[in-house]
């Protein structure tokens, strides 16, 4: 049966929902991970895997803080693109590492293509002068919104 895993690997929980062709879908959260606490990202993914009790996604949704310039909702996560997302990790330095070892993650336990979605997609398109901020532009800084994947 055709399935699409979606995973929100975080700073602080590893979060996944298993949708199916009929309709179902599963949840399960495993946390608290982090480098500092006994449970890290890769064995909540081990305890995922177990959980999944051998189905195999066709696709892998994975939620993305911050997607910086781009403002398309969703984007491919082929190596020109994770390479990009590794290039903005100082935008969102305390969630975009554990979003991109998600990615890794899938990529050695899972042969199906995997996409980001970012929650800056949703306020993309800000005015001009909400995207401002009262300092120099020649820092190259704006405004993003957030608002989760709604």
């Amino acid at each position: 049966m055709p399935t699409v895993l979606t995973l929100n690997s975080g700073s602080s929980s590893l979060k996944a929902s298993l949708f199916r062709a009929d309709g179902t879908r599963h949840d399960w959260r495993y946390g608290p991970i982090g480098p500092s606490l006994e449970h890290d990202h890769a064995a909540a993914l081990d305890a995922l895997l177990k959980d999944l009790d051998g189905e195999v996604p066709q696709a892998i949704g994975h939620r993305f803080v911050h997607g910086g310039e781009t403002t398309a909702a969703a984007r491919l996560l082929d190596d020109a693109e994770i390479k990009r997302l590794h290039g903005i990790i100082p935008l969102a330095p305390l969630h975009m590492p554990g979003n991109l070892l998600g990615v890794e993650l899938c990529q050695a336990s899972f042969d199906a293509p995997q996409f980001a979605c970012f929650d800056t997609a949703f306020h993309h398109t800000l005015p001009e002068l909400a995207r401002r901020l009262p300092i120099p532009d020649e820092l190259g800084m704006r405004r993003y919104g957030f608002h989760g994947l709604n």
